[in-house]
């Protein structure tokens, strides 16, 4: 293999599932939170999340309303299976939007808002570009916080971090 090799035909789709895996660690080692704009919000998994395993191809759908006491979630991170699926919750005080993510590629596939109260069509359009707004805030935030770390050190730090979590329970 050549020393400097096109690096756009090498594979780094493993970052896709990577970076589901990641927000997921996130949300057990209790670093949910993140501002958007000049509001504070929290995520939380919910419903469904699909794991494989890059190696043999096997799949796991997990449909659940308590991840957190998930002990097949658990012993599937725990063989090193990576998210592909991860439905989501993204809240604050005053909202609750419903987001679904995926791989191959990376992307959104769906946002749930809360139903408007607006009476005008024109102010229920308005509100509904907000929430998809903070949406895509959400999702650009968190893929910078994942490249940002993943090419640092500190993403040792927290792969270890995880990996005690995950010992522990």
């Amino acid at each position: 293999m050549p020393l400097f090799a096109d690096a756009s035909k090498r594979d780094i789709s493993f970052l896709e599932s990577e970076f589901l895996t990641y927000l997921l660690a996130r949300f057990f080692i209790s670093d949910n939170s993140v501002d958007i704009g000049e509001r504070s919000y929290y995520f939380v998994p919910v419903k469904n999340i699909v794991l494989s395993s890059a190696s043999s191809g096997e799949k796991i759908s997990i449909e659940t309303d308590k991840f957190d006491a998930c002990k097949e979630l658990y012993i599937a991170l725990k063989s090193s299976k990576s998210v592909t699926l991860l439905q989501m919750e993204l809240k604050n005080e005053n909202i609750n939007l419903e987001i679904c993510l995926k791989t191959d590629p990376v992307r959104i596939t769906k946002v749930k808002a809360p139903k408007s109260l607006a009476e005008e069509q024109m102010d229920k359009i308005v509100e509904r570009k907000l929430y998809v707004s903070t949406v895509f805030a959400f999702f650009d935030q968190m893929v910078c916080d994942f490249v940002n770390l993943r090419i640092e050190r500190e993403w040792y730090d927290f792969v270890e971090k995880f990996r005690h979590f995950l010992k522990s329970v």
